[in-house]
């Protein structure tokens, strides 16, 4: 029986995104996102915050969309799987765990005052999914875009622009 790998994680880009181009018009993104967490200390009460950094790696459309777009201070939603990769150095095997993004989309939150505004319609990003063409899946928005712009048009396999008469 196959298995289910899928996260989900919703932060904050610690760093610029580092972009590599590679052979054969393929390039990778790197970055970490902080993701926060509280909760309440049972023996003091006082609410206490945490901050778990996932490192992210994202391929062509998406590693490009990165490099523009993933700066530090920027929030994302980030749907994909996980990934551990293994290597050995000085006679000990390491492993490290990353999320590897499938899709990305904004949360609203920017930067700096000097960024385009974030407040995007998931509409607009999902051209930056890595989702294979034959098995398009649909997506809720996360933004919502300016109440002028016209909705994007609908396509096989994304989510209409009116969201009003879906059950959940």
């Amino acid at each position: 029986m196959n298995g289910f790998n899928s996260v989900t994680i919703m932060g904050t880009v610690g760093a610029d995104a580092q972009v590599t181009v590679l052979e054969g018009d393929k390039s990778v993104a790197k970055l970490s996102i902080a993701v926060n967490d509280s909760y309440v200390d049972k023996t003091s009460g006082e609410r206490k915050q945490t901050t778990e950094w996932v490192r992210v790696e994202a391929w062509n459309k998406l590693a490009t969309f990165l490099g523009q777009w993933g700066k530090k201070g920027t929030g994302f939603l980030i749907i994909g799987r996980l990934k551990t990769d293994s290597w050995e150095q000085d006679g000990k095997t390491n492993y490290s765990t990353k999320v590897v993004a499938s899709e990305i989309k904004f949360t609203g939150t920017k930067p700096s005052s000097d960024a385009p505004a974030q407040n995007v319609a998931a509409a607009q990003v999902n051209e930056y999914q890595n989702a294979p063409a034959q098995a398009p899946v649909a997506q809720a928005p996360v933004a919502q875009a300016p109440a002028a712009q016209a909705p994007a048009p609908a396509t096989a396999g994304t989510m209409p622009a009116n969201t009003d008469d879906l059950p959940f």
